[in-house]
């Protein structure tokens, strides 16, 4: 029963059925190099690794590329399918024996770190795992930071940042007498707002207009008269940004893991053609050029100044929003990152 269910009634569960067949189907009667991307842990209604890192990924190579052919697995077992695996953050124990024994049989493994060690507690820190990292034939890099963890392994790597996956963007600029500052992610992090949160009634009295944040996260609270709360969904993600007027992302750089967090969000942002404000990381200033295609706050008066130089002027809102989502439109699209894998799987 227990098999039953990892093989037939899991993969149901996470992945729609579809698109499990057509990915698939691209393996059926080729000689090309199988490269695996997973485990999948999660379904269709959580974007987190899969709508950045696997399914759009597993698309494209499939669209494009001669020479390789890409699947995904769910279990470490299913991994022995692939001539190339492609481990994307989420790990345990378990990978290790079986990747000991698929090594022997010619299987090369690439780690994509992404922003581990963010991970559920059943899952393993690759800082913690050098038996892990040791069996490693290359790793994918989410900011120049992974780098200095990885100094000790003269191994292939190459930075490759989160696709552009949002179609749709703002195309109106509204000058309302309310603007939407929105943050969006788990809320342990959006906590790192509320030093800006405090700011929102002395800089609406400054400017005559009235200044909300809105918490797009998992968790909902009363709202108050600074601050909303929605729920964030698949279904809210992205058209929740093409009603905001600004975007705000704010990181404790004190911290390793918060320093090393990719630019997923600051891209998402741009491409829908929202100014972003940020607390910038690594990753970040590699995407973002100050007061051109985004700016850069550290200080309470550099929030203030931004915040209200952008709320009361339309016309800087636009211009640097067009020049955000002119900027990554192309440079970030599905199609350029995906090459990014395929020169890495060349390298090995």
């Amino acid at each position: 029963m227990k098999k039953l269910i990892k093989r037939v009634i899991l993969p149901l569960l996470l992945v729609n059925w579809l698109w499990g067949i057509k990915v698939k189907r691209h393996s059926l009667f080729t000689r090309k190099i199988k490269v695996g991307f997973g485990p999948i842990t999660s379904g269709e209604n959580d974007f987190a690794e899969r709508k950045w890192r696997i399914d759009p990924i597993i698309n494209e190579i499939n669209r494009m590329s001669n020479r390789y052919v890409a699947g995904f697995f769910i279990s470490p077992k299913t991994m022995k399918k692939f001539d190339r695996i492609i481990i994307v953050k989420k790990f345990t124990s378990n990978f290790i024996p079986i990747i000991k024994n698929l090594k022997g049989k010619k299987k090369i493994f690439v780690y994509d770190i992404v922003d581990n060690p963010n991970c559920a507690k059943e899952y393993r820190s690759y800082l913690d795992t050098p038996e892990f990292t040791d069996l490693m034939d290359g790793f994918i890099l989410s900011t120049p930071l992974h780098k200095r963890t990885l100094k000790s392994y003269s191994k292939p790597s190459m930075l490759i940042e989160h696709p552009v996956i949002n179609s749709s963007h703002k195309t109106d600029y509204k000058n309302g007498q309310e603007i939407i500052l929105l943050a969006q992610g788990y809320y342990e992090n959006l906590r790192n707002l509320k030093t800006v949160e405090s700011l929102l009634p002395e800089m609406s009295r400054n400017i005559g207009k009235k200044i909300i944040l809105i918490y797009h996260s998992e968790v909902v609270f009363p709202q108050t008269e600074w601050t909303r709360y929605v729920k964030w969904t698949v279904d809210t993600c992205f058209p929740m940004m093409n009603q905001a007027d600004i975007a705000v992302t704010i990181k404790d750089l004190h911290k390793l893991h918060q320093r090393t967090k990719p630019s997923t969000k600051v891209i998402a942002y741009m491409a829908a053609g929202l100014p972003v404000i940020c607390s910038p990381t690594v990753a970040d200033r590699l995407v973002i050029h100050h007061r051109i295609n985004g700016l850069f706050a550290y200080t309470n008066d550099d929030w203030k100044y931004w915040i209200e130089k952008l709320a009361v002027n339309v016309q800087l809102r636009k211009q640097i929003g067009r020049a955000a989502r002119a900027s990554v439109i192309d440079r970030y699209s599905v199609k350029n990152i995906t090459n990014k894998y395929l020169h890495l799987l060349d390298q090995l």
